[in-house]
C-alpha cells in the first residue's frame, strides 16, 4: 500500500496503461490483503478513468465486474455484466456471474 501511494503521485493520468496497472494493483491489494474500502475505492477510481478514455476496453470492463463481484454489489455486477454481454454476448463466465447475482 505504501508503494502504491508513492507511485500514485507520479503516474501519467493520460496513459491508460498506467491507470489500468494502478487499478489492478489496488484491486489485488483489496482482494488479498484485508478488503479495505480505501483500496476498493482507488481500484474503482482507476478503472473508471480507463473506461472514460476507452469505454470498450475489455480488461477494464472485466476488472470492474470482478471488483464488484468481490464486494458483492449485485447492482454493479448487473451493470457491468450486461455491458460486457452487449459486446461479447457469448461470454459464459459473465452469464454465470449475472445468474448468481440474480439469486
Amino acid at each position: 500500500r505504501r508503494l502504491l501511494t508513492f507511485i500514485d503521485e507520479y503516474i501519467d493520468t493520460e496513459d491508460m496503461l498506467h491507470l489500468f496497472n494502478m487499478a489492478r494493483s489496488y484491486q489485488f491489494i483489496c482482494m488479498n490483503y484485508g478488503r479495505k474500502d480505501a483500496d476498493f475505492q482507488k481500484a474503482e477510481e482507476y478503472y473508471t478513468k480507463v473506461l472514460e478514455q476507452g469505454p470498450k476496453i475489455p480488461p477494464a470492463l472485466y476488472g470492474m465486474l470482478d471488483l464488484y463481484r468481490g464486494k458483492g454489489d449485485r447492482e454493479k455486477i448487473k451493470k457491468y455484466g450486461n455491458r460486457i454481454l452487449e459486446l461479447w454476448p457469448e461470454d459464459g463466465r459473465v452469464v454465470e456471474a449475472l445468474r448468481i447475482a440474480e439469486q
